[in-house]
């Protein structure tokens, strides 16, 4: 019991306490503490007021009591305890301040401190709460806020912390009654690393709404009500609806009645099947009733869930590239017309020559359908080409980058030819080389030519017969005229007459040489039985014999007069180089080829002089005036034919004219 004596302070006290010891070994009270009395002690500090708890307690040798001593407090600083106690478990920043503080903490739990960057609370309790605001006007209008509402919630400012390092908070206070009085209780949450996430989305939407914002195409999503829920100015200033217009129309409405169906489908099958329109041409309708041409374009987007929660596309703006189509449509319309009516002959081919595009005068020059073209190439119809040259050639054309000329022979379905000069140039095609080839037909540009040489020719041979053939027998004219007149000898007199003659006879083969075309171009049909006896009256054949090895119904095409003097010619040259008697024959040619032949069965013509002969001034004779057979050659070959010499079936001269030369290279 000295126990009991050392804690009483007076006999009451003491008595008490020993009373309550009694009464836990008397009555077995139940409970942890089933007893409990307040005592006055003595402590230095003076007399308090202390609580004890007594419960009783098995020991070995009995029963004894456990006594539990602790401070008698007033309710009201518990309630306050309880709430400083709860405050210290949160994560978060928590204070707590009356409203008469002026500001200042009357508690900070340890999560404040470590945000604040303070040493310690009493080093956070001695700042204001105002002088933690990075605005200090701040401070005391969120607290008159708090005193006025009662409470504010998730209030975000910027903070400072005790070395001024600025943070982002979230405060959420409320004026409450603890021990009662009125206190306000904040809780602030450092929010910085999600604001300035935030700010940089911000940024970012920013910088891509300016982006949208600045670019000729209209961006826009619709939600999965088919509401406007995002767009890009373009949209407003295209359309010239304002924002809450914009914001009230379904994707159809911005389009006129005879589209809107089409529209419909389009989307309600994107929202079927969840896939993207891709390049979808209507006619985007303004406010004021204008229809422009756009290119549109929308996909679905999704939530994390993979949900589809809407559609978003781009429409562009495709009225220049419609007016190009247009353009381009019309210059290929134009183009076709040229290419379908050209006067010449078309092709269109690939790199090796096939043709993929032929015109209707290309089928009707040549001769094959289109059918037949469209399977052929270009060495098909050109002799002088096979597959490797118009590769080549086609090669070159790409590489120059310019067109090019080819000249050729194109051969026609009947076997028919004819000379033609080809122009190719590089189409400008996406991922193919072809090229265009016009032919045109050069025949009369080369007869043309061809004639012009052969004038130049005859007049450089006219100049030579003037010049020197002429002045021979004139000369000799004019010799023995002195000498006759002195001597008066018959055989002088003769010598002029044949000076004479032979002049004549050379102005005579020169005015048929004159007279005749270098390219015969009107022709009729002619009997060869005909022509020949005609020619051989004509010419003086005196005792020589003519055969026909001809049919009745062989004929000819050309020129009835120069013919005549071909003959005339070919008769008289195998009378005056050959002694009578004499056979001449005329005949056809034979082995398929076309034409005929003049021969005699008189000595021939050496086999080294057969083409010399043909030469003007060549003459074996010496009454010769060497244009004889000159005029022959040049007669058939304005006829576009062939004469050569060669050795008779009796030995003698031959001549044969082939009548298809034009059908030759």
């Amino acid at each position: 019991m000295d126990l009991i004596a050392q804690i009483a302070a007076d006999d009451e006290s003491h008595a008490t306490f020993r009373q309550a010891i009694e009464t836990v070994y008397e009555q077995d009270a139940p409970g942890d503490f089933p007893v409990e009395v307040t005592l006055d002690i003595d402590t230095s500090n003076g007399t308090t007021a202390r609580q004890y708890r007594c419960s009783p307690y098995e020991l070995t040798a009995g029963t004894g009591v456990i006594v539990v001593s602790e401070p008698v407090t007033d309710p009201k600083s518990q309630e306050l305890a309880r709430y400083e106690g709860l405050c210290e478990t949160l994560p978060v920043a928590v204070w707590i301040s009356s409203p008469e503080a002026q500001g200042q903490f009357e508690f900070v739990n340890e999560a404040a401190v470590d945000m604040f960057n303070a040493d310690s609370k009493e080093e956070l309790k001695a700042h204001s709460r105002q002088s933690l605001y990075a605005n200090t006007d701040e401070q005391v209008e969120l607290g008159e806020q708090i005193v006025a509402d009662g409470a504010v919630t998730e209030y975000e400012t910027v903070l400072l912390t005790l070395d001024e390092e600025a943070i982002w908070g979230s405060i959420t206070a409320e004026l409450t009654e603890i021990d009662g009085d009125d206190q306000i209780v904040g809780i602030i949450e450092n929010v910085t690393d999600r604001k300035q996430k935030e700010r940089a989305l911000q940024e970012e939407r920013a910088f891509i709404d300016g982006i949208v914002d600045g670019l000729p195409d209209i961006f826009y999503t619709f939600d999965t009500e088919w509401s406007l829920i995002e767009y890009n100015e373009r949209a407003s200033a295209v359309t010239g609806y304002d924002h809450q217009e914009l914001e009230s129309m379904a994707p159809w409405d911005f389009f006129p009645d005879t589209e809107q169906e089409m529209i419909r489908n389009a989307v309600k099958q994107m929202t079927k099947s969840e896939k993207q329109i891709d390049s979808l041409e209507a006619h985007l309708q303004t406010k004021a009733g204008d229809e422009i041409p756009y290119e549109f374009s929308m996909a679905p987007f999704y939530d994390a869930n993979e949900t589809v929660v809407g559609f978003t596309g781009v429409a562009r703006d495709i009225t220049d590239r419609k007016q190009q189509e247009r353009e381009l449509k019309e210059k290929r319309e134009r183009l076709q017309v040229l290419f379908d009516t050209a006067p010449d002959p078309i092709f269109v081919t690939d790199a090796d020559g096939k043709f993929t595009k032929v015109n209707e005068k290309a089928t009707t020059k040549l001769g094959y359908s289109e059918e037949e073209l469209l399977e052929m190439e270009m060495a098909d119809i050109d002799a002088e080409i096979d597959r490797s040259d118009a590769r080549e050639f086609h090669s070159t054309v790409k590489e120059k980058g310019e067109p090019m000329e080819l000249e050729g022979r194109h051969q026609c379905a009947d076997g028919s030819s004819y000379p033609v000069k080809v122009r190719f140039t590089l189409l400008e095609t996406d991922g193919q080389d072809l090229f265009l080839s016009h032919a045109r037909d050069v025949t009369q540009q080369k007869e043309s030519k061809q004639k012009l040489r052969r004038q130049n020719e005859r007049l450089e041979k006219f100049a030579s017969v003037i010049s020197h053939d002429l002045r021979n027998p004139i000369g000799l004219a004019e010799g023995y005229v002195d000498i006759a007149e002195e001597s008066g000898d018959p055989d002088d007199f003769q010598t002029i007459r044949k000076a004479l003659g032979r002049m004549d006879t050379m102005i005579e083969e020169l005015l048929t040489m004159a007279g005749a075309d270098t390219i015969v171009e009107d022709r009729e049909p002619i009997e060869l039985v005909v022509l020949a006896h005609e020619a051989w009256r004509m010419a003086q054949t005196e005792d020589a014999t003519l055969e026909m090895l001809v049919d009745s119904q062989a004929q000819v095409t050309g020129d009835r007069d120069l013919l005549l003097n071909v003959f005339e010619n070919l008769f008289r040259n195998a009378v005056d180089h050959n002694e009578p008697p004499l056979t001449v024959r005329v005949g056809t040619l034979d082995d398929g080829r076309s034409g005929f032949y003049i021969e005699d069965d008189g000595d021939g013509i050496p086999e080294d002089a057969r083409e010399e002969i043909f030469d003007h001034g060549h003459t074996t004779s010496e009454d010769g005036t060497g244009l004889g057979l000159y005029i022959v050659k040049e007669l058939v070959t304005a006829h576009g034919w062939e004469i050569s010499a060669t050795g008779g079936h009796d030995g003698g001269a031959r001549f044969e004219i082939e009548t298809e030369r034009q059908d030759k290279d």
